[in-house]
């Protein structure tokens, strides 16, 4: 209880939160950017609504980790520790899956 409240009561997991959320919609950006570019690659003509939704996915992606950033420094000095420990939760689960992936 004393290591939560040196860290920030409530800001520090909200910040987490607010991590693992831009990470999670961060990589789903990319992974519609690659659904769309492969599915593109085949003979059929390009979509209007693929090609907006995918200019989207790569046009907010940064701003939006970056937007969390911002918005974990204002909770408070421990804020952008949490939300890099967000951050680096969702990445070690998409190891984790890729590692059981690779081993069946």
């Amino acid at each position: 209880m004393v290591a939560i409240n040196a860290m920030g009561w409530w800001q520090g997991p909200v910040a987490a939160l607010v991590g693992v959320v831009g990470t999670v919609v961060f990589l789903w950006g990319t992974w519609v950017v690659v659904q769309f570019t492969t599915a593109g690659a085949s003979d059929e003509k390009p979509r209007l609504a693929k090609t907006v939704v995918m200019s989207l996915a790569l046009l907010l992606k940064l701003p939006l980790i970056y937007a969390g950033w911002l918005l974990s420094h204002r909770l408070g000095p421990f804020g952008p520790t949490w939300f890099l420990g967000g951050l680096g939760l969702v990445y070690s689960a998409l190891v984790f899956r890729a590692v059981l992936a690779v081993r069946g």
